[in-house]
């Protein structure tokens, strides 16, 4: 029980950042609608300074990081309990 666990939530996990850096370093647009989506309630990312901000470079560079994050999260996720649950 306790393996599928943790490869459940690092499957979760590791794709949240994965696609999270993937928008946010590719297609900052779609990452602006998808924090619509996913962050509803929260008024402080919805001000125009820190929309502007998810074009810039700086914001790129983090969504690489983040992107590269979140498949290392995988491959260990895969590699390590994944080779438990399914021998």
């Amino acid at each position: 029980m306790k393996p599928i666990l943790f490869f459940c939530l690092g499957i979760m996990i590791g794709t949240f950042f994965l696609v999270n850096g993937a928008l946010l370093a590719f297609r900052p647009d779609l990452f602006l609608k998808f924090q619509d989506w996913y962050a509803r309630g929260d008024y402080g990312a919805k001000n125009p300074a820190w929309r502007q901000q998810v074009f810039g470079i700086q914001a790129k560079i983090t969504g690489f990081i983040l992107g590269v994050f979140g498949m290392l999260v995988l491959v260990k996720t895969v590699s390590k309990v994944g080779g438990t649950i399914f021998h």
